[in-house]
């Protein structure tokens, strides 16, 4: 393959940065120790803070008496070394701190500048990590230890001018540093390395684990995180670049490497040849979108951990594309992309606490993230909800301080035809509380994510928009929290729809298809000629097809095999269920149209039939995604947390009329 054929092939894709590591949150400082110059102008280290005798810093050298070195930007070199690589642990020795240039002539030393004494720990490791900076001054970081003995004690460290003089000095005195046991520093025992960050220095060290600290010039510790436990609290650390490495961890294991920050660009090649039943724009969107989707993270409200890596520019690169293929390969990767970010958007949202995103504030970032994309956006306060008669919405939110709110979304491309329009409802309760019908306390903190639907037809409807969909498609998200409060619906209270339907509570715990039926009703009123609803509806789903598959129900049948082709190919896994009528009879209801739950049974087939009753006829798909909205463990392909499920089915739809206008 030529080198511009080669060019050709490789595409890449930048991304939205996410939170920077170099800027973690700002815990309390460490104040630095006092350093006192010696008569003779050598470094002396003050007394470790609480540990008895002269301070003593625990070295490394076993067959050699070189520690470290480090290259410093004008070109010259520091090392630390010892006077002698004897091995005697209770013997007391200097260590050495040399710059020299290695242009001058035999390498002349520039400066020098003693620490002593020292007590070296029986072991052949470096104990010992020197770093430079952009201004030549230097970091020395050395395990310390009591006199005669091999345990560390804390972390001592210097910092030295371009001179060699000694600007200060510091520990980082912890428990996890302040180990015990004659494991812990012989024949493996500690380790320690650093990089520097301008004029900080990140370090990472064996103690307990390994650790990592961020420690600014002054030697105050701007922060500290072990991020890895170590068993036996021993082994080898190197931080370079964007990683630590452990090499072993005392149980001769494997090395394990750690990303901390991410490096700016990650290539990821699809295979050359491939089978004939795979297209290579599919597998470009397919890739594109599963590195994206990889970036999310469910701890954005995490203080006391390291902060996620900024995600690289990812590059697809593809080799043999035929060049009038090429263009189609490139629009798959930004399409994929779109769509991936679109979920995690969605992701961010079912993950927010209920304090941050309520009704109103979900409202408010929908109309935020779909600003600019084209879409038509209105939000319906609860004064215009009820003038509308939307009775269910109303009913469901009154027994929360926070006033519901209803959004519309209209995608109208210019030349679109007027039909088909496809609607689309989801289920926006930012919090689930059950109601008088009270949900349990275990668990409950998950229904936060009670609006994973909204959010699904939130994002979706801006990935529509800005892949320019050439249907006409709307957007219905009902919002409002489902609580105990006084004025809260009970059971056996009867609530009139829109549709002038009327329906009798039998549980509150049943709220969504309440307001999902409202919704539905609206979207017809817009022209909505085929539906698709999605929401965390029901327990039941959860007990049929478990937390991997989402339920899938509907009429006609046909409108239902197209739904779940479309989500077999955007990568949402979903079964349908059965409508049969006889189940209906469960709803029935001796004072109203119906009742709002039909009890275990069958009780998300009861639900969907509810929902069904205000569709009016039209072709109708509904998503229950309770099992499927919230990963209770991680997975290869799905780290634990909100899913993002079926924003990508949707939005697939949109593209797919041929098949069902």
């Amino acid at each position: 393959m030529s080198r511009n054929a080669l060019a050709r092939a490789v595409l890449v894709v930048a991304i939205t940065a996410c939170s920077d590591p170099t800027t973690p949150p700002p815990p309390e400082v460490v104040p630095p120790a006092t350093y006192t110059p010696s008569p003779d102008g050598d470094g002396e280290l003050t007394p470790v803070p609480g540990f008895p005798g002269p301070a003593q810093t625990l070295g490394s050298a076993y067959h050699t008496s070189v520690l470290g070195g480090t290259g410093a930007a004008d070109g010259s070199v520091w090392v630390a070394y010892t006077d002698d690589g004897e091995l005697d642990i209770r013997r007391d020795r200097t260590l050495t701190v040399e710059r020299f240039d290695p242009e001058r002539a035999g390498g002349t030393v520039v400066a020098r500048v003693t620490v002593r004494p020292m007590t070296f720990g029986a072991n052949w490791l470096r104990h010992v990590a020197l770093c430079s900076h952009p201004s030549g001054e230097l970091t020395l970081a050395v395990f310390t230890s009591i006199a005669g003995e091999r345990t560390p004690a804390a972390l001592s460290l210097t910092r030295f001018a371009a001179d060699g003089s000694v600007l200060g000095t510091g520990y980082i005195d912890e428990p996890g540093v302040r180990m015990v046991g004659d494991h812990a520093a012989y024949f493996f025992g500690n380790d320690l390395d650093c990089v520097s960050e301008g004029e900080d220095v990140f370090l990472a060290a064996i103690t307990d684990g390994v650790r990592l600290y961020r420690v600014a010039s002054d030697l105050g510790v701007r922060w500290s995180q072990l991020v890895m436990p170590i068993t036996n609290r021993l082994g080898l650390v190197a931080i370079y670049d964007t990683h630590i490495r452990v090499v072993a961890d005392g149980n001769g294991g494997a090395a394990t490497a750690m990303t901390l920050w991410s490096v700016d660009r990650a290539a990821f090649a699809l295979p050359h040849a491939l089978p004939a039943r795979l297209d290579v724009t599919e597998l470009a969107q397919a890739v594109i979108e599963g590195l994206t989707l990889s970036e999310f993270n469910a701890g954005s409200y995490k203080t006391a951990e390291l902060p996620p890596g900024k995600p690289p520019v990812w590059t697809i690169a593809t080799a043999g594309v035929p060049a009038d293929r090429e263009p189609a390969v490139v629009t798959a990767v930004q399409r994929g992309r779109l769509l991936g970010e679109s979920s995690n958007l969605a992701r961010e949202m079912a993950n927010e606490p209920s304090n941050t995103l309520t009704p109103r504030e979900f409202a408010r970032r929908a109309e935020a993230l779909v600003a600019g994309c084209g879409l038509s956006f209105e939000v319906l306060d609860e004064n215009r909800i009820a003038e509308l008669g939307m009775g269910m919405l109303l009913g469901v939110a009154r027994g929360s301080n926070e006033p519901p709110r209803l959004m519309v979304f209209r995608h109208n491309p210019p030349g679109a035809p007027a039909a088909p329009v496809l609607g689309l409802v989801g289920k926006g309760i930012t919090f689930d509380t059950g109601g008088i019908s009270l949900k349990p306390a275990d668990g409950m903190e998950r229904m936060k994510d009670d609006m994973a639907g909204g959010s699904a037809v939130v994002c979706a409807m801006r990935a529509i928009a800005l892949l320019n969909a050439p249907i006409r498609v709307i957007g219905i998200v009902p919002t409002t929290e489902n609580m105990p409060g006084g004025r809260a619906i009970k059971p056996g209270d009867v609530l009139k729809s829109a549709e002038g339907k009327t329906v009798e509570v039998i549980n509150t715990d049943a709220e969504g298809r309440l307001i999902l039926g409202d919704g539905l009703w609206y979207a017809r009123q817009l022209g909505a000629t085929h539906l698709v609803d999605i929401a965390t509806l029901t327990g039941a789903i959860v007990t049929a097809l478990g937390k991997l598959t989402s339920g899938l129900f509907g009429t006609p049948q046909s409108w239902v095999d197209i739904v779940r082709r479309v989500a077999d190919r955007a990568g949402d896994r979903m079964w349908p269920m059965p409508l049969f009528d006889d189940y209906r009879d469960q709803i029935k209801s001796d004072i109203a149209d119906m009742a709002n739950t039909g009890g275990r049974p069958a009780g998300s087939v009861t639900a969907a039939l509810f929902l069904k009753e205000f569709t009016g006829g039209l072709p109708w798909a509904h998503l229950d995604i309770a099992g499927t909205a919230w990963a209770e463990e991680s997975k290869p392909y799905l780290p634990k947390g909100p899913s993002g499920v079926a924003v990508r089915t949707l939005v697939e739809l949109a593209f797919t009329s041929q098949e069902w206008a």
